[in-house]
């Protein structure tokens, strides 16, 4: 019996076409009925709205070198509006202490005041001083300086002094920057008038003196305007 030609396929190995195609499409059906249990069972979750999660933070970081609120020179520190800030918004640097938080009874309508008591004038309280950092379009403090007393010492007269402090100048430390004072006296009756220049300054000191103790200083109206 002579060998089967190469183009010819032995008997015993007919290729069964259609019990592949059914194989494959079972197969095909398998897959499909997985991917489908698996998308029930294991959901594919949306990118995250929630502004605490770890990838919403990291959106909303800000880039490398950069800051959301960089302190450091005055000139960043915050934008002024037209009317201007009054200092009894601002945060106080040093002296907050020294502030009275609640004024004497019998005072006339007053606008944002600060006030401080007049020093004793003994040794080591000749003085009382109050610093704010200047917000960075802030170019003058304006206000109206008098004392009141129930009595008012005779006579008894006030000094406003405003320092342009450089942001390394320590407590106790140089008087560079210096307005000229501003005066009341108890025979000048209407407050005086202050408008002091701090556009190069980086703290905004205000130094109170009185002739005599018993009193109260109020500056009136007390705000930094562009």
């Amino acid at each position: 019996m002579s060998a089967p030609s190469p183009t010819e396929n032995p008997v015993g190995r007919k290729v069964k076409w259609p019990a592949v195609g059914a194989f494959i499409v079972g197969a095909v059906g398998v897959i499909a009925a997985l991917a489908q249990t698996w998308s029930i069972f294991f959901p594919t979750s949306p990118a995250s709205d929630d502004p605490t999660s770890p990838a919403a933070a990291a959106s909303a970081a800000p880039a490398p070198g950069t800051s959301q609120n960089t302190p450091g020179a005055a000139s960043t520190a915050g934008s002024v509006p037209v009317s201007g800030v009054y200092l009894t918004d601002l945060p106080v640097e040093t002296g907050s202490g020294l502030l009275l938080a609640r004024l004497p009874d019998g005072l006339p309508p007053l606008d944002h005041p600060i006030a401080v008591h007049c020093p004793s004038n003994q040794t080591n309280d000749k003085m009382v001083e109050i610093r704010f950092e200047r917000p960075g379009s802030a170019k003058t403090l304006v206000g109206a300086l008098r004392a009141y007393g129930d009595p008012l010492p005779v006579n008894q007269a006030v000094e406003l002094t405003v320092f342009r402090d450089p942001p390394d100048r320590k407590v106790g430390g140089g008087d560079e920057g210096m307005t000229p004072p501003v005066q009341w006296r108890e025979q000048d009756g209407e407050p005086a008038q202050l408008a002091a220049k701090v556009a190069d300054a980086y703290y905004v000191r205000l130094r109170f003196k009185c002739q005599k103790p018993d009193s109260v200083v109020v500056l009136d109206g007390a705000r930094l305007t562009p």
